[in-house]
């Protein structure tokens, strides 16, 4: 690839890698915090009324003065008609709600059941996750982050609990999770959250201060618990979170939370993108996003389609939030694309050609061949070929998959692929001893046109036809030759 053809650029390339992966751990994947038991919340300036419950009773015959609870609350008989009006919380398994108090013991109200005058806006909640989940880079503009009541939830000690789990987002545009601690005395129950080998924990029952309302909000492809409740009851509010919904609403627009591209990773990106020496004649970047999304569904695609006519942000999360604002803000082109990623495992009944045999040439090896290509759109696909070999399946790819133009070994990737964030890209009839239906699985990747250094100017040319003319020049042929399979 001509662009990639001098030391410098292969140097600053290494080094961008590096960086890449460093500059993870400048972005949380949880946040939390807890509100002043007083009326004032002094950080915000938002005014913070005690806590009220009320829901409905399940007997007729109990008046609904009875039917209210104002927190903070010490002892445990307060809560007593409360949870004498709660059910039992399932969860979700195989898109069945499962009840298993092996797995998870827990009670709820849905909210038809009950209503509270506490407001994570008002609190100032809502800001503080805009800035740190949902950060402007560069001043771009995303829009607001919403939050919606979703549940009620109370664990009781001795052994409330819920197993490890990732919650299933109830839209596209729904990034994350907001539980809210209400101010009840308990021990244990700690939230623990993780995301790609890292913990944060929410340990809401040990200060010993049952006065505080605090929360915790996170990402919602991160794996959380809630530990056993050892006495008390936790109870708690959760939230779902979207983003981008309603820009109208100055509520929860957060402002950019670094103008001047001061983050280590942009002001890296910015540095190697002014050197006249670093894809001379312009260049694509790859990188797989880190997070998991729902990249295989139609809904995904018009969010990322609306945000696209609204020049905003997709939904995106973390360091690939921070990537695309960056470029963009830099000049590039960026575009979200699926990419299968895989190694073709030859069977003993395929072609020769697509075998190995070992040094004494009496044992078959099956070969392994990797396939990697871009789609040309984000989404799930289905098609009768039939599928027998190496050569079928790629058949399929060029019919019903490819982005045409645009070769995967064209990109200069800063990072691989991480196997928990696949989605089903595309179904198929593959045949072996009996037909069956197969799958290919794509992950979601962020893919960034560099346009070329102009020496008369000292700056990327960034015009859509330069940017064109570029992707054109670095890719070359298409696709889908064989080349692009060995």
């Amino acid at each position: 690839m001509a662009s990639t053809n001098n030391p410098t650029t292969t140097r600053l390339l290494d080094e961008l890698r590096v960086t890449m992966k460093e500059s993870e751990r400048d972005f949380v994947f949880a946040c939390g915090g807890s509100l002043p038991p007083t009326s004032q919340n002094s950080a915000s300036g938002s005014n913070i009324d005690p806590v009220t419950l009320r829901w409905d009773a399940s007997d007729p015959l109990i008046p609904a003065s009875r039917c209210k609870i104002t927190f903070p609350v010490g002892e445990a008989q307060a809560l007593s008609l409360l949870i004498s009006n709660m059910q039992q919380a399932s969860f979700g398994l195989g898109g069945e709600d499962v009840m298993d108090e092996t797995y998870r013991k827990a009670l709820k109200l849905d909210t038809s059941k009950f209503s509270t005058n506490f407001c994570p806006y008002n609190a100032g909640i809502m800001g503080a996750i805009s800035k740190i989940l949902v950060p402007e880079i560069a001043g771009d503009q995303t829009g607001p982050v919403r939050a919606e009541l979703y549940k009620l939830n109370i664990y009781e000690g001795p052994s409330g609990h819920f197993r490890s789990h990732v919650d299933t987002p109830r839209s596209s545009s729904q990034f994350g999770s907001l539980v809210v601690c209400l101010p009840a005395a308990h021990s244990g129950g700690e939230l623990v959250v993780r995301h790609n080998g890292k913990t944060m924990v929410f340990d809401w029952g040990s200060s010993g201060d049952a006065q505080q309302v605090q929360w915790a909000a996170f990402y919602s492809d991160c794996e959380h618990e809630v530990l056993q409740v050892q006495s008390g009851q936790r109870v708690t509010l959760t939230y779902n979170l979207y983003a981008g919904t309603s820009p109208s609403d100055p509520l929860t627009q957060a402002p950019p939370i670094d103008k001047g591209l001061q983050l280590p990773l942009a002001q890296y990106l910015k540095n190697i993108l002014s050197n006249k020496d670093f894809m001379p004649e312009g260049g694509n970047l790859g990188f797989y996003a880190t997070h998991a999304y729902p990249h295989s569904s139609s809904v995904f695609q018009a969010e990322i389609r609306s945000a696209t006519e609204r020049k905003t942000t997709p939904p995106l999360k973390g360091i690939d939030r921070a990537l695309w604002q960056t470029a963009k803000a830099l000049g590039c082109r960026v575009i979200l694309r699926p990419a299968v990623n895989f190694v073709f495992e030859s069977s003993d009944d395929d072609d020769d050609d697509d075998v190995e045999y070992d040094s004494d040439d009496n044992e078959i090896v099956p070969a392994r061949v990797p396939v990697q290509a871009i789609g040309r759109r984000l989404g799930f696909s289905v098609n009768n070929y039939r599928v027998e070999n190496r050569d079928d399946l790629v058949s399929v790819l060029e019919h019903d998959y490819n982005d045409y133009g645009v070769r995967y070994q064209n990109f200069e990737w800063l990072n691989g692929p991480r196997e928990e964030n696949q989605e089903p890209a595309l179904a198929y009839i593959a045949y072996g001893n009996e037909a069956s239906v197969d799958y290919l699985y794509s992950y979601c990747t962020i893919l960034i046109s560099v346009g070329a250094f102009d020496l008369a100017t000292g700056t990327r040319k960034t015009s859509d036809e330069e940017l064109v003319a570029t992707h054109q020049r670095v890719s070359g042929e298409p696709l889908w030759s064989r080349a692009t399979f060995n």
